[in-house]
Formats: C-alpha cells, sequence, structure tokens
C-alpha cells in the first residue's frame, strides 16, 4: 500500500461492499443533542449509519451524503428494510458539493478527511463550512493512541483495506483550524471515540463503552473536533 491510495471512489465501494457497522456512536448523539438550534443535520461519508437512524428518531431533518455507489445503495436497503422513512440519500462527492450555501444547521464527517492529501482536506473544510450555517463537527484519527501503532503496521504490510490515513494530534488539527479559518470559525469542545484498538469486524457485534472523561479523551482511536460558525 502507498500513500497515494487514498479513498477514492473504487476503494469506498470496496470497503462498503463487505462492511455492516450499525452500532452508533453513543459519544456523537450525545454531543449534538447539546448543541443549541441545530434541527437539520447532513453526515458526509457516513463510517456508520446508525448515527443517522437515531437522529432521525429524535426528529432531527437528516441527510446522508455519499459518492459510494455500494455505501447509498446499502444504506437505502436498510430503510426500506426497516421501513424507515425521513431521511434524504443524496450522492455527492465531498470535493465538490453542490448543497447551497448554509442549507444545515450541522455537517460532520466521520473517518473522512484523514484519507484526503492536504489540498483536498482544505477543500473539504472550504466546501462544508460553506454549506452549515451553525456547527461543523470534524472526526479524524489521533496521533496519540494505540490505535495508530495498529493501523501503521497494516498500513506498512499493505494489510489495511481501508487507505492511507493522515493522523493528528488535538492540538495540531484545533491549531490548523484556528489559524486557517480564524475569521470564520470558532472552537467550541471535543470528544473522543474508542479508547481500545480492537480489529474492526469485533465492533460489528460488540458493545462500545462511551467513556466521556476528558484527559482519556485525548488518547482514544478518533477525536471529534466542535466549531461553531460565527
Amino acid at each position: 500500500m502507498t500513500k497515494t491510495q487514498v479513498a477514492d471512489k473504487q476503494l469506498r465501494d470496496r470497503v462498503w461492499t463487505s462492511s455492516k457497522l450499525f452500532h452508533p456512536h453513543k459519544e456523537i448523539i450525545r454531543e449534538v443533542w447539546e448543541l443549541e438550534g441545530v434541527h437539520k443535520i447532513v453526515e458526509y461519508g457516513a463510517w456508520t449509519w446508525a448515527d443517522l437512524i437515531v437522529f432521525n428518531e429524535m426528529w432531527y431533518d437528516i441527510t446522508y451524503a455519499d459518492y459510494s455507489d455500494v455505501a447509498l445503495s446499502k444504506f437505502q436497503s436498510q430503510l426500506d428494510e426497516k421501513w424507515i422513512t425521513g431521511i434524504k440519500v443524496e450522492n455527492s462527492d465531498a470535493l465538490d458539493i453542490k448543497f447551497t450555501d448554509n442549507q444545515f444547521d450541522l455537517v460532520y464527517h466521520c473517518g473522512l478527511i484523514e484519507h484526503f492529501e492536504e489540498e483536498d482536506r482544505k477543500k473539504i473544510m472550504e466546501w462544508t463550512i460553506r454549506i452549515t450555517s451553525k456547527y461543523l463537527i470534524v472526526d479524524f484519527p489521533n496521533t496519540l493512541s494505540g490505535h495508530t501503532i495498529v493501523k501503521k503496521t497494516m498500513m506498512a504490510m499493505g494489510k489495511r483495506p481501508y487507505g492511507w490515513e493522515t493522523n493528528f494530534t488535538y492540538r495540531e488539527f484545533k491549531s490548523r483550524v484556528e489559524k486557517n479559518y480564524w475569521d470564520i470559525l470558532e472552537y467550541v469542545w471535543f470528544y473522543g471515540r474508542e479508547l481500545f484498538p480492537f480489529p474492526r469486524k469485533m465492533k460489528e457485534w460488540m458493545w462500545r463503552p462511551d467513556i466521556d472523561i476528558s484527559l482519556i479523551n485525548y488518547f482514544k482511536g478518533s477525536l471529534w473536533l466542535i466549531f461553531k460558525k460565527k
């Protein structure tokens, strides 16, 4: 595996051909519930669709956006099988977003931005900032986590099917955003998910505890930073 193997459409289609992760992130459900004035939400490149299903049950206006035909098809099939209505499924590329300015109250992406090179990461940030009127939540893999050793080893061995990832620390990513978007975004809070580096297949059936302790959050597998649009 080389660093050029980023999350293109073919790679994402392959990932979702065998993926079936339906456990909601208790962390993001909790944090979004605390945000004021949020009703319309869009998620780009959902890591697990269960978050959106829970938000829909909580009466949020939900849109799922992705450019993977497999991911879109599998999610729509899940909605049909469970007789779930009200969630909009949109074919949309994060590098060429067609939604209108300020269309959503909250935009978030879980496990997306780390798969792209710096130029494209900048473009994704600019597009998602444009379409949110209130909040942006960005999830990324944490350098200071045990997950990093496992992932880097798998990438070096060519055994990781999800493409190359760029890790960040909390301080590094927060500083980048504050430097580049100081006039647009205001930092609100952060939290982490997945303290232990379990194999992905285990996550399909296991119960994952939500350990919300600030110090521990700095060392979890992924961090979510919440920003408010000025």
